[in-house]
């Protein structure tokens, strides 16, 4: 692949953010056992001519597990810690103290802590277990992440992340009750025929803890997309998971009020884990996995926070995203990397025009409302 550097032909050596450096093949093993203190990004062995993740060389395997395991350990220690110490303190303090309902506060709580402990063990498993036979894997999959960050910008995802930054503003400026209650999906408020509510309730939030969770989860998995695909299918994907997951929260209770960007987001994994299962896309399993551990740790997540999270909408948006998943089997080339249809970018495009303005109309609402 192109898009790895360039190396010496003779020796070993790793590239850091410091630039490269040429050392012994034991050096080289102690540099990728340190893990995150070094930041090995990538190595080179005699005759390869190129840098390679440190995961596709077999000498190097056990270092990379000593990493891995010891960076573990330290986030089981260190989440395991405050853990305890903010749970007794939510449970004594917590609605007091901070203001916020206490289900609210145990949603927090395990997405602080909870979350990353169960990603921690799930990675404990995997490399306790993991043996050399496995290096070609592990390397797949590490450069196939490189390659997806390399392949192209994420301009569209960027921009929808800005309109949910600008929309939370206005809407914060605005009261987020008046806004809630314009906007937010609710069964009671689309009968009595606020027909918006099914997609204006993608731009709001209930906060900036809320915000920057979606925010986040949106930069990566629209990030993965985009490069699997391209652009448009992002906005079209996000548009139609939305009001997948709108319409399930409608059919399904609890009947309350419904806000946040999570039934679109849950939209792009649902896509990737169909588009990504077709043979000929030669997605590394490993990948593969990883997409499955998020559907997990949403499920754990919507378990913790039962009283506060829209489950409903989240299983809808993630089944919506599924569906368009397998139109894109049926209808894109089964190349890797897929060749565009022509029918993606007329519909795709038109959903983006739909969101950019609703977008402005509620900019300019919550803008009216709190001059």
């Amino acid at each position: 692949m192109d898009f790895l550097p360039a190396a010496p032909p003779d020796g070993y050596g790793y590239l850091t953010e410091h630039g490269r450096r040429s050392c012994t093949l034991e050096e080289l093993r102690e540099a990728v056992a340190r893990g995150p203190e070094e930041r090995v990004h990538f190595v080179w062995r005699p005759g390869t001519g190129r840098c390679v993740p440190a995961g596709e060389v077999p000498e190097l395997f056990e270092s990379l597990r000593q990493a891995q395991l010891a960076r573990v350990r330290e986030v089981l220690k260190t989440k395991a810690f405050w853990a305890m110490v903010s749970g007794l303190g939510i449970y004594f303090f917590g609605e007091r103290l901070l203001g916020l309902p206490f289900s609210w506060l145990v949603m927090l709580w395990g997405a602080f802590f909870v979350l990353p402990m169960a990603d921690a063990l799930v990675r404990r498993r995997e490399w306790t277990r993991a043996t050399v036979a496995e290096t070609p894997d592990l390397g797949e999959a590490s450069r196939f992440i490189h390659w997806l960050a390399w392949r192209r910008p994420t301009k569209t995802t960027h921009v929808i992340i800005g309109a949910l930054l600008v929309t939370w503003l206005l809407s914060e400026t605005a009261g987020l009750n008046r806004a809630v209650a314009a906007f937010g999906m609710d069964e009671a408020g689309v009968r009595e025929g606020a027909w918006w509510k099914p997609l204006t309730c993608f731009f709001l939030h209930g906060g900036i803890v809320h915000l920057v969770f979606n925010a986040l989860a949106l930069s990566r998995l629209g990030q993965w997309v985009e490069s699997m695909t391209e652009a448009a299918w992002v906005p079209l994907i996000l548009f139609l998971s939305t009001l997948g997951g709108s319409l399930a929260g409608y059919l399904l209770p609890p009947d309350v009020p419904s806000v946040g960007a999570s039934g679109g987001v849950l939209g792009l994994l649902g896509f990737l884990m169909v588009f990504c299962r077709l043979p000929a896309r030669r997605i590394p399993r490993a990948f593969q996995r990883q997409l499955w551990q998020w559907v997990g740790y949403v499920a754990l997540l919507g378990l913790i926070g039962l009283k506060v999270i829209d489950n409903a909408a989240h299983l809808g948006g993630l089944l919506a995203g599924a569906g368009l998943g397998a139109v894109a089997n049926a209808t894109l080339p089964r190349t890797h990397p897929p060749v565009s249809a022509t029918w993606v970018p007329l519909v795709g495009w038109p959903a983006a025009a739909v969101m950019a303005g609703t977008a402005a109309w509620m900019a300019w609402t919550f803008w009216m409302a709190g001059t």
